[in-house]
Order: C-alpha cells, then sequence, then structure tokens
C-alpha cells in the first residue's frame, strides 16, 4: 500500500493542500503539456478561466505542439492507418492552441490582432498537418478548397450552401451522441474494474477503455475539431480584416478633426454648449458674458456646427426662451443645480403647514355647526304629524330594501353548499 503523508498545522488538523506552483513547460514531457492545455481547453467550454491560466495553457501546446515535431511522433509519410492510438491526440494540438489563444482576452481591438492572427496560423497548421495525414472528410476537402480559392468562392448557391450546412449540423449531432455513448462506457467500465479490484490492488484497471474505442474517440474528435477549424479560420480573416480597416481608419483621420460634440477625444467627448439662436459651440459657453471655456486645459474655439430648427422649438418649449447657456438659463443657475438633491424639496415649513391645517380643521367644525343648527331649526319647525309621517316613510323605506336584499344575499357565491 502506498503511504499517506498528511502535513498538520501547529493548531491541530491537517493543512490545506497548496496549490501546485505551474512548471516551467520546457522541462515537462509532451504528455503533461498536452495534459495541462487541454484542461484549461475543456474547462473553457463550460466556464471562465483567469488570463493565467489561459497563458500557461497557450505555452504548454506549443511546447507540446514543437515537442512533438521533435520527436517525429507524427511522421509526414504516416496516414491514419498508420498512426499508433497513443499518439493520434497529439494532432489535435494545434488547434487546442488556437482554441485557448482565441480566448485570451483583449482591452482594445489593436491588442487583439495578435492573438487572433496566432489562432489562425495554429488552425492553419492544424489543417495543414490533417491534410498531410489524410484525416479530412470529402466534405472537408471541399470546404477546405474553397476557403482557398477565397469567402466568396465557396457557395455562391444558397440551396446548397443551406444544405452543406444542415450535413455538417447533423454530423456535428451524430459526433457528440457517439462521444456521449463512449463516455458512458468508459465510465461503467471503470466502475466494475473498481468493484471486482482487490483490497490491495493500486491499479485495479490502468486502462478502463480498450484501443478500438479509445482510437474512436480520437478520430471522432478530430473530425469534429476539422470541423470547427474551418469555420473559425473563416471567421477569424474577417476579424483581422476589420481590425487591420480599422487601423487603416485611425491612420488616415486626421490628428486635429474634432470628433462629434466638437471636441476632440482628449480634450472632453460630447462636451457642447447650445446656444440660443441653434448653434453648438464648444466647450462650456457663457452666455451671460461671452466667454468660452476651455475643456481639459486647451482652448475650445469657436467651431460652430447648426442644429435643425425643428429641434431647437423643441428645446425652447422644454426649457423656454434661453436655451443651454441663453439668459433665461445662465451658467450660474447650472453651477448651483449641480448639488441639488434628487428627491423633491419642501415648498414650505413645519409652521406654515400647521397653520394651514387649522385653518382647514376650524373651517370643518364651523360646517358642521351649520347643519348642526340648521338640522335643528328644521325639527323644530315640524308638527308632531308631520315628523310621524317622516319617521313612517323612512321605516317603509328600510322594509322595501330588505325585500330586495335578503339576508346573505350577497354571499351566496362564497357558500356554494347552503
Amino acid at each position: 500500500m502506498p503511504q499517506i503523508i498528511t502535513s498538520f498545522r501547529a493548531g491541530g488538523g491537517p493543512s490545506p493542500t497548496p496549490r501546485p506552483r505551474m512548471s516551467n513547460p520546457e522541462e515537462l514531457p509532451l504528455a503533461q503539456n498536452f495534459a495541462r492545455g487541454l484542461d484549461v481547453y475543456t474547462r473553457l467550454q463550460s466556464t471562465s478561466v483567469d488570463d493565467d491560466e489561459i497563458s500557461q495553457a497557450a505555452a504548454a501546446l506549443r511546447q507540446a505542439a514543437l515537442q512533438a515535431d521533435r520527436a517525429g511522433v507524427l511522421s509526414a509519410n504516416e496516414v491514419l492507418d498508420d498512426i499508433a492510438t497513443s499518439d493520434l491526440k497529439y494532432v489535435l494540438c494545434e488547434f487546442y492552441l488556437a482554441e485557448v489563444v482565441s480566448r485570451t482576452r483583449a482591452p482594445n481591438p489593436a491588442a487583439r490582432a495578435p492573438f487572433a492572427a496566432e489562432a489562425a496560423d495554429a488552425l492553419e497548421a492544424f489543417l495543414r498537418r490533417c491534410e498531410v495525414h489524410d484525416l479530412l472528410t470529402p466534405e472537408a476537402k471541399r470546404q477546405r478548397e474553397g476557403l482557398k480559392r477565397g469567402p466568396g468562392a465557396q457557395n455562391a448557391d444558397p440551396g446548397t450552401a443551406r444544405a452543406d450546412k444542415v450535413a455538417r449540423f447533423r454530423r456535428e449531432r451524430a459526433i457528440r451522441a457517439r462521444l456521449e455513448e463512449l463516455d458512458v462506457t468508459r465510465r461503467r467500465r471503470a466502475e466494475e474494474a473498481l468493484l471486482n479490484a482487490d483490497w490491495d490492488d493500486e491499479d485495479p484497471d490502468a486502462s478502463p477503455e480498450d484501443e478500438v474505442e479509445e482510437r474512436e474517440r480520437w478520430t471522432l474528435l478530430i473530425e469534429d475539431a476539422v470541423a470547427k477549424s474551418l469555420d473559425n479560420l473563416d471567421h477569424l480573416a474577417r476579424e483581422l480584416e476589420m481590425i487591420a480597416a480599422r487601423d487603416e481608419l485611425a491612420a488616415a483621420r486626421p490628428a486635429g478633426r474634432p470628433r462629434a460634440g466638437g471636441v476632440n477625444a482628449r480634450a472632453g467627448r460630447g462636451v457642447y454648449t447650445l446656444m440660443p439662436d441653434g448653434a453648438v459651440v464648444p466647450g462650456f459657453h457663457d452666455a451671460s458674458n461671452g466667454s468660452a471655456s476651455s475643456i481639459g486645459g486647451q482652448p475650445t474655439g469657436q467651431q460652430t456646427a447648426s442644429v435643425p430648427p425643428e429641434l431647437m422649438e423643441s428645446l425652447r418649449r422644454m426649457y423656454g426662451t434661453g436655451v443651454a447657456g441663453g439668459s433665461a438659463r445662465s451658467a450660474e443657475r447650472i453651477r448651483s443645480e449641480v448639488f441639488r438633491p434628487s428627491h423633491v424639496l419642501p415648498t414650505m415649513t413645519v409652521e406654515q403647514a400647521g397653520e394651514i391645517e387649522h385653518r382647514e380643521m376650524m373651517e370643518r367644525q364651523r360646517a358642521q355647526a351649520e347643519n348642526a343648527a340648521r338640522r335643528a331649526r328644521e325639527e323644530s319647525e315640524m308638527t308632531q304629524e308631520e315628523r310621524e309621517e317622516r319617521d313612517l316613510a323612512k321605516a317603509r323605506s328600510w322594509d322595501e330594501f330588505k325585500d330586495d336584499n335578503p339576508f346573505g344575499h350577497g354571499n351566496s357565491k362564497l357558500r356554494p353548499c347552503s
């Protein structure tokens, strides 16, 4: 039995296992570098990975591809049937490298260009390796030739393009289903090996997957990687074209050309003043004294741009005759409203509100007293017969209401069983 060594802290109990330090890829063998890159690629399919792990996995896969070429693991004169099953997985080194490098985060498009170029080169190297070892299907070869001729020469007929896309989708779905079946078989075989193993057996089953299934697994993964590479290669080429076009436009733009809003990006983007006459003046312009301030320590100048009359009319209806720098909305008023609270400010003091409440209460009491005096005066002016007739009419009205509305009539729907 192998010995298990556990370290203990001073306070008792085992200490947490420290995270292993990543070794230099040049010091590791081919199998470990490939396993490290494959682990990061697998986790990228379902979760996010930090930039350090992505860069370390990319370095490991670069070294793995270099080691595979130096060691001659994959000979140029070998086809699929000649490659050993244990070496078949190293065909995917460039594909995994492209997928990991393409996931690297970049702060801007200019910084994204090197990663996209490296990913495209890696995919191209992977497809060339598959061509050398005869790993491309007839459909993949046809799509590969279309990419070599150009983006517009692949499938000019929309119907043919749609049929090819449907066929690729069905094939990818069949590959995923078969890979899931192989995973289930592999797990079941591993569980059976653990149940049937002896108690002192250190390695119950070193190969829970036989060579036939392992070879089928890597063959399917290579076929799926070829399909993804053909699609991603086209996307990366378009991305590099857009980045190059953006750089050309940025280089052709004059250095002092103002951006939208009348100011340069360094001076303050979108800062301008809308004058009452419909002119847009860069910077903050105080119409009370006719001065224009600077932005970012640089004078803004007096470059103006016309504003549509309908926009000016709507602004005047909203803000009055002076708009954004006019006399009715001066710079001092704008400055005073900067630190205004977001809630509605009170319009009166507590004493003023109390006086209003007291005045309304006195009016209600006076109206109640007048109504009571009027009813008492009417009661005193009525005779005994008039009072009896009034009470009789009130009683008849109440009886008619009870006849029209029996007791509990409105609650019958709440008691369906009664």
